[in-house]
């Protein structure tokens, strides 16, 4: 549930602060040190720093949508032209991480503010990345492999806990692309039309990535 993802959050954080996360012990073969080599660099595990997720926008595939592409994260989206796109919102939170927020409104960090400042006709839509799935305490069980076409359904609704308060329902979808987890997040207002629903499953269907080995 988000609940218990937002308490995972919390104990990633502090388990990274200590700098004790061991990924691959030496012993593995090469392919999987450097993977291993990968995920730290990219988490800032064993006191490295953390590049931060970048998204550079191109024209995209259709009129009225850019590609968004980060260079060190190997993640390509397409997004709404007219939306706000904001690469690592939450810098500090760094596994699992916030990759990108995109919205119909303007948002600053944080997804409760995302949330309380949802208007009655907005949407917005972050995704957050797992490396260390299991130090996490998932699973690849709960990962699917992504589909083409995203479609968001009633049973993935739930109540995003933000402190002792219950912010608006949002639409949670995890799964998984070239071996790597990602958990995607989506409210909508009250009142949003019909379509913003649509653009939130186009951006989450057109989203790629590449393996991290590469």
């Amino acid at each position: 549930t988000a609940k218990r993802s937002r308490r995972r959050m919390i104990v990633a954080a502090t388990v990274l602060s200590l700098g004790v996360l061991s990924v691959v012990p030496p012993s593995q073969p090469l392919a999987g040190r450097a993977v291993a080599a990968v995920l730290r660099a990219l988490t800032g595990a064993g006191g490295g720093t953390a590049p931060p997720p970048s998204f550079t926008p191109t024209p995209g595939s259709q009129p009225g949508w850019v590609e968004a592409s980060d260079p060190n994260y190997l993640v390509t989206v397409q997004t709404p032209a007219t939306w706000t796109f904001v690469s690592d919102p939450t810098p500090n939170m760094t596994d699992p991480r916030i990759l990108f927020v995109n919205s119909s409104y303007p948002v600053t960090s944080g997804e409760c503010s995302w949330l309380t400042s949802l208007p009655a006709d907005g949407a917005v839509v972050w995704v957050e990345e797992w490396f260390h799935l299991t130090t996490l305490g998932g699973s690849p069980d709960s990962f699917p492999p992504k589909p083409d076409q995203v479609v968001l359904t009633p049973d993935e609704i739930g109540n995003f806990v933000c402190g002792a308060n219950s912010s608006p329902q949002v639409y949670t979808v995890m799964f998984q692309i070239s071996g790597r987890y990602f958990w995607a997040y989506v409210a909508l207002g009250d009142s949003a039309a019909p379509s913003l629903k649509q653009y939130a499953e186009t951006v989450l269907s057109s989203m790629t990535a590449q393996p991290l080995s590469t």
